[in-house]
């Protein structure tokens, strides 16, 4: 018995990233095949297209900028929150490598912290349980869930919960406490700027 034919299927059209180029429409026409009124009209819409992603990305630029000019009216740094958000082997690689060359300059001036910084080479020799508090107070502070990853019948999984419960409670004091934050929707001045985007 001879196999039906199989049917032409189509593929499907892939939409483009969202930060990515937009891709050209091959159906338009060319440029040099309109006409002076069919790229007049063109024009006025790409205008209206820049017109208002220009609107839009001065409006994100400015908030992105308020959220820095806040971040250090309240007493962090932003060298600190972008060095927070490296993935952990850049950071660990960043990390390593200044404090090799502090410890480097700190011993060719015979400064004493050229032997104290070699501990960045020493094993971690915290408890386990007390690691286990930090990690769980670490959680706490930043709002996770409380889900200790240790099987509930260790000690380390109550040392856990006991640590998010501690840094929950550092949270909850810290919004009781927190300043009005009206005056720090100004903008940055140049200097803070350029500290912000590089």
């Amino acid at each position: 018995m001879a196999k039906a034919p199989r049917k032409a299927t189509r593929k499907k059209k892939t939409a483009p990233a969202a930060n990515g180029p937009v891709p050209h429409d091959h159906n338009a026409k060319r440029p040099e095949e309109m006409t002076d009124e069919q790229r007049q009209a063109l024009f006025f819409n790409h205008q209206k297209a820049y017109a208002k992603a220009l609107a839009e990305k001065k409006e994100v630029d400015a908030e992105f900028k308020n959220v820095c000019k806040l971040i250090k009216a309240e007493g962090s740094k932003l060298s600190e929150i972008k060095l927070s958000l490296l993935e952990p082997e850049k950071f660990e690689l960043q990390v390593r490598e200044e404090v090799e060359s502090f410890q480097r300059v700190a011993r060719w001036t015979g400064s004493p912290l050229g032997t104290q910084l070699s501990l960045i080479d020493e094993p971690d020799r915290t408890p386990g349980d007390e690691r286990a508090f930090e990690d769980g107070k670490r959680a706490g502070l930043k709002g996770e869930d409380c889900k200790a990853p240790f099987a509930n019948h260790l000690p380390q999984a109550n040392r856990w919960r006991e640590g998010w419960h501690a840094g929950q409670a550092v949270v909850t004091a810290s919004f009781k406490q927190a300043p009005d934050r009206g005056g720090h929707d100004g903008w940055l001045d140049e200097s803070e700027t350029q500290e912000a985007v590089h």
